[in-house]
This record gives C-alpha cells, sequence and structure tokens, in this order.
C-alpha cells in the first residue's frame, strides 16, 4: 500500500494494494503475515490502520511516512565505526 501510494500518488492505487494484500491477491499470493499477527494480536493492527488511513485521506504522505520509519530505526552512520573500535 505504502509503495502504490508513493509510486502513484492515487488513493485507488493505495485502496487496491491494502485489499490485494487483505486477500492475499497479486504478489501477495500464498503469503502469510508474521511480523503484525493480528489474529493473535489483535492491537498490532492499530499502527496498520494508522498508516492506512492517511495513505488513504492524503496518499502523498508516503514518502514521508517511510522516510521517517527509516530515521527513526536506522543504525546512525558512526555506530558501524564505533562498535569495529
Amino acid at each position: 500500500m505504502l509503495g502504490a501510494a508513493e509510486r502513484t500518488g492515487s488513493r485507488t492505487a493505495a485502496l487496491w494494494a491494502l485489499a490485494a494484500g487483505l486477500a492475499h491477491r497479486g504478489v501477495l499470493h500464498g503469503s502469510r503475515e508474521v511480523l503484525t499477527p493480528v489474529l493473535a494480536d489483535p492491537l498490532s493492527a492499530v499502527p496498520i490502520l494508522i498508516v492506512a488511513s492517511q495513505l488513504l485521506l492524503q496518499p502523498g504522505l508516503a514518502q514521508s511516512l517511510a522516510e521517517g520509519a527509516v530515521r527513526d530505526y536506522a543504525v546512525p552512520p558512526g555506530a558501524a565505526d564505533a562498535v569495529r573500535a
């Protein structure tokens, strides 16, 4: 969904990607969610719902959402040097 919104800037494309993901269709055919097992942990759906809502309201947010996630969890540039030292 994030990729579809970023590539196209379209709510329709984002919605189709969401539907395909929920239905395990297209590139997700036969896939199984392991990082956010909503059936075993219903609260894990909250972040997904927030991001999906944001993308459906403003598909143009896709790049900033992705950049924020990477920035918040990426290893700082000097960290590898500190580990090697």
